[in-house]
């Protein structure tokens, strides 16, 4: 019955498909995975490094009183401006987001930290003047980026493509597959422009001063 209700489904391909598409690149871009005949290197993954990690651990080392998340992000804004970048996007999958805004006192009050901006709803949106860009990419938690948006570039080598055909069984099972396809290029103009820590937990025993 596939075949005989294909212009219905075909519909509802063209309206889902591309967004798919896209979340998928955006997989790729800010995942581990890529760079080989199947998908594109990223961020963080590549035999190209497209990015620079967190200095925590050397140039910043004990250098703030009492650290917390956002001071590992405004250390690595510091960072990514010291290589005379404008950084302006972070990027954090939701749960570390949502930290942002659990911070509580001693006495279990929260504590309101005069870097972050909320929105309406109560979400945190930007954070040490940078936008907050939330992603569900990331492989693990606990992961940051800060970046120059303007270092990115993604380029489009072959527009999307929707193909019908039979394929294997296909044909007997009264099927048909539908094939879409993108060809993109990824890259990054200086991976000074991005700094990546892969532990805020971790960045920030970094930096506080012991």
């Amino acid at each position: 019955e596939t075949l005989d209700d294909l212009n219905e489904a075909m519909e509802e391909i063209a309206v889902t498909a591309p967004s798919k598409i896209l979340d998928k690149v955006d997989g790729y871009i800010l995942g581990t995975a890529g760079d080989d005949s199947n998908a594109i290197g990223g961020l963080l993954s590549g035999s190209v490094t497209k990015h620079t990690d967190f200095a925590g651990d050397s140039t910043y080392a004990d250098s703030i009183d009492n650290a917390n998340e956002v001071d590992v992000i405004a250390t690595m804004k510091l960072q990514c401006e010291a290589s005379n970048y404008l950084p302006d996007v972070v990027l954090m999958r939701p749960a570390d987001i949502a930290k942002l805004g659990a911070k509580k006192d001693q006495l279990d009050n929260s504590i309101t930290d005069r870097r972050v901006i909320w929105s309406v709803t109560g979400e945190p949106t930007m954070v040490c003047g940078m936008r907050i860009l939330k992603t569900t990419a990331f492989s693990t938690y606990d992961r940051v980026v800060v970046l120059d948006s303007k270092q990115l570039m993604i380029g489009k080598r072959k527009d999307m493509t929707m193909e019908i055909g039979y394929n294997a069984a296909d044909l007997t099972e009264g099927q048909k597959t539908v094939v879409i396809k993108i060809r993109l290029a990824f890259g990054v103009r200086d991976p000074l422009a991005v700094i990546y820590c892969s532990s805020l937990a971790t960045g920030v025993g970094d930096i506080t001063i012991v």
